[in-house]
């Protein structure tokens, strides 16, 4: 019952059977992991607040076993020269990788208690611990908390949290600068050990947001310690902004007056279909303002009004929300859209602030994720703050908006009080349907790794498959789901995993485990917009229903 996501959110309802579930699948002190179909319910429980401060109770306890048992591997004599490869080590970065897939799960699993400590144990006992050692390298287990960390911060949620809980980024390239100044020393020194490697590698993510690429080899190689300091910005070696006039674009800039017909649409998405480069910012912009013409409302449009004169404060901002602004303008910086500015970051935060104004959204009572739609948008229209007022006025009229924007979901959520509904349905016409187009990689998933595509792509989506996508396919993305009906949001994710089947099937008989290796760098959605329409002719009339919100008042 808990597999199926409509199933673990009726059984929320039950809370003491829910609870008692929880309790009973993570028993303190004794629990292993072994199961790793119990690490993914725990995961998907975390969504709903009931799970999360279950699990939060726990937490101080139940990694116990599993860290000691992690832990003694890297203490073997037999495994000291090499034991990452070990099958306790790779078990517990695979069950670390899944709580990442929840960020509420692994704020949950966070939760410390100062009554732990006992001097019997010198390996950490909970995960809280654990990250502490990664930034402190006369730990014996400063190598597998580097680990720990590289493997959970593709969740940018993660990230931004742990950069302000731990301050890692400075720490760890204050170890980088000590480093360089010993190879600045020793000339004839040709190896970079595992630890710098690592070291540089995470500090990396928290400026680049790049793709995730194959697995780098543990083994250590020559390198020219020239290319390893300083960090460079990596700036791509094309222009996202095509010269040439696509019939796409011809056709938006007769901006017909008044509604548009359904031969428009199709005329229009038929455009699209043929224009397979990418898609400029200004026709994206263009592409909401004519086809918000052409669809009917959402019912919910009219209970929200734009307010203006709202300020850029940060007063009632988290410090991990400060960190995600960094983030986001490095991002820009690096797709040569915008420049990292302070009047740029004062732009953005106006415009999230205007944003959560407009839907009367109620900042929670601690950190709870960065709003990646909204720096989406702003990155789109280019830091102009009218053009980003006016796209999501524009785009709120879209039924599919409250899947891509979590944040409206939450409002919507509130208002007819029903707990993670928007996530939830989404996650459930997605494993439906994987399950009759693709039941094969979905059984292998769910076998080898223990894990719901649903689940992978209720993440991809919330950030904006910011670091899973290029740019360029993350403006297709939004294209696909501004041009066509709300559905195709789940098609597009059925698509991805299509895309990667046979690439699962290879993975599955080497050993490799999903998500740690997934790579999505190469996936183009015009090669599977047919794909979609086909999923849309079986399934449109049957899903199409169930994106529209009832009873919001």
């Amino acid at each position: 019952m808990v597999s199926i996501p409509f199933g673990l959110k009726g059984l929320v309802q039950e809370s003491s059977v829910f609870q008692e579930l929880i309790e009973r699948s993570i028993a303190p002190l004794k629990m292993s992991w072994a199961s790793i179909e119990v690490v993914n319910f725990v995961s998907s429980a975390a969504f709903f607040h009931l799970g999360y401060n279950v699990i939060a109770n726990l937490a101080p306890h139940v990694l116990s076993t599993l860290l000691a048992e992690t832990c003694k591997i890297l203490e073997d004599p037999h495994h000291f020269y090499d034991p990452w490869d070990h099958t306790n080590v790779q078990k517990f970065l695979h069950i670390l990788t899944i709580f990442s897939l929840n960020f509420k799960c692994f704020c949950a699993f966070m939760t410390n208690s100062q009554e732990l400590y006992n001097e019997e144990h010198n390996y950490p006992l909970n995960l809280s611990e654990l990250f502490n050692d990664s930034i402190n390298p006369d730990s014996n287990y400063h190598y597998l908390g580097l680990l720990s960390l590289d493997i959970v911060i593709w969740n940018l949620n993660i990230c931004l949290y742990l950069l302000e809980l731990l301050n890692f980024q400075n720490i760890l390239l204050g170890f980088l600068n000590f480093n360089t100044e010993i190879i600045n020393e020793e000339i004839n020194i040709k190896y970079i050990d595992n630890y710098t490697l690592i070291r540089r590698k995470i500090i990396s993510k928290t400026y680049f947001i790049e793709n995730k690429d194959k697995e780098e080899t543990s083994k250590l190689k020559e390198y020219d310690t020239s290319k390893l300091y300083p960090l460079k910005l990596n700036k791509q070696i094309y222009s996202l902004e095509t010269k040439y006039n696509t019939e796409l674009e011809s056709l938006l800039q007769e901006n017909k007056p008044g509604l548009l017909d359904s031969s428009w649409v199709k005329q229009i998405r038929e455009a699209y279909t043929a224009s397979l480069n990418p898609i400029k910012n200004i026709v994206l912009i263009q592409l909401v303002d004519q086809m918000q013409k052409a669809i009917p409302t959402a019912e919910w449009t009219e209970n929200f009004q734009w307010k203006e004169n709202i300020l850029s404060s940060t007063d009632c901002w988290f410090v991990e929300e400060i960190h995600g602004i960094d983030l986001v303008l490095y991002y820009a910086e690096q797709n040569n859209i915008l420049k990292n500015t302070i009047e740029m970051k004062e732009k953005l935060q106006k415009f999230i602030n205007a944003c959560y104004a407009f839907i009367q959204y109620e900042r929670p009572i601690k950190f709870d994720g960065f709003d990646w739609f909204l720096s989406t948008v702003f990155i789109i229209c280019e830091g102009n703050v009218d053009k980003c007022k006016t796209f999501i006025i524009q785009l709120i009229q879209f039924p599919v908006i409250p899947f891509l924007w979590s944040n409206l979901g939450k409002v919507i959520d509130k208002n007819i009080k029903e707990e993670c509904t928007t996530q939830y349905t989404f996650m459930q016409i997605l494993e439906s349907i994987i399950s009759n187009e693709l039941p094969h990689i979905k059984f292998a998933l769910k076998n080898t790794s223990g894990m719901d595509w649903s689940l992978i792509c209720n993440l991809m989506v919330s950030q904006c498959f910011w670091g899973i996508l290029p740019w360029s396919q993350i403006m297709h993305f939004f294209a696909i789901c501004i041009l066509f009906s709300p559905d195709y949001i789940i098609y597009y994710c059925v698509s991805l995993l299509y895309h990667c089947q046979f690439t699962i099937m290879e993975n599955v008989t080497n050993g490799k485990l999903w998500p740690e290796h997934i790579v999505l760098d190469d996936y183009r959605c015009h090669n599977y917009i047919k794909f979609m329409d086909s999923l849309n002719k079986r399934y449109g009339n049957k899903i199409l229903p169930k994106f529209s919100v009832k009873g919001f008042n």
